[in-house]
């Protein structure tokens, strides 16, 4: 069964943030030339243009830090140039997944690199820091590479299913057993990073990877949604609508709730693809 992607994304300042610090990208990976200017009919020449994939990518300057903005936007940027090359190679599904996970890590490693060097420059000495989700979807698979606190999620058959693990403290201890899940919700350290785009010590990066089918929406969101909107709002404002009504939708639960950080949610819906 072929498979096609809506997707679309929504963000804002908050009601409480004059800057927003949250940076996203859609971007859909193609093949084939685009023609400019023939003398020749284009329908002549053959030209198609196949489309290959999508990437989403979700990035939230750390709070607390100078020109977090910056930061997220110069850690996506890095990452969608540093992707590009990669996602062009085709192989078979064991070699593809090995050659996505060289390419994340790199991508992320590039991105480690950029904020440090700016940061170098800085004559304050401040660190420059934010999280970095992203998505690749093709063929019915999605592959998923996250550092931080911003989340993933798949919404399948009614069910909301969180897909990437916060690197916080308090995420820490909830999986050490050392405290529940609600007490994670509410305690102090969920706002603590443990590892981040340009925080120093080593990172562990990993790329998971989905069967995805028709039917299936994903969702990547900053910690201002998912901070804000319980899982339970998340879960019913994803089922209905098309990519872009829920994107704007989870930013309006979020204001509505008083918009304590800067909000960004990205939606693409997995449909069967129509026949000709």
């Amino acid at each position: 069964m072929d498979l096609i992607v809506e997707a679309a994304g929504a963000t804002d300042p908050g009601k409480q943030r004059k800057r927003n610090e949250d940076q996203f990208l859609i971007a859909r990976l193609e093949t084939g030339f685009t023609v400019e200017a023939s003398s020749v009919p284009v329908d002549s020449l053959g030209v198609q243009r196949k489309p290959l994939g999508t990437l989403l990518v979700v990035s939230d300057g750390m709070g607390g830090r100078a020109a977090g903005d910056v930061a997220s936007a110069l850690a996506v940027s890095t990452v969608r140039r540093a992707l590009d090359s990669v996602m062009r190679y085709r192989s078979d599904d064991k070699g593809r997944l090995q050659k996505l996970e060289e390419g994340f890590r790199r991508a992320f490693d590039r991105a480690d690199a950029a904020l440090n060097e700016v940061a170098d420059k800085r004559p304050d000495g401040i660190r420059l820091g934010a999280t970095l989700t992203a998505l690749y979807i093709e063929e019915g698979r999605g592959y998923l590479a996250h550092v931080g606190d911003s989340r993933c999620y798949l919404a399948r058959e009614g069910e909301l299913h969180q897909l990437t693990a916060d690197d916080t403290i308090a995420a820490e201890l909830a999986r050490a057993g050392v405290i529940s899940k609600d007490q994670a919700d509410r305690h102090r350290g969920r706002f603590v990073l443990t590892h981040s785009i340009g925080s120093e010590g080593p990172r562990d990066l990993r790329v998971a990877v989905v069967e995805l089918k028709a039917g299936d929406r994903l969702l990547l969101t900053s910690d201002g949604c998912h901070g804000t909107v319980p899982h339970d709002a998340i879960a019913g404002a994803v089922r209905e609508g098309s990519a872009a009504e829920v994107a704007q939708r989870l930013v309006g639960l979020a204001n509505e709730a008083g918009g304590p950080d800067n909000v960004t949610a990205l939606c693409a819906i997995v449909r069967e693809k129509p026949a000709p």
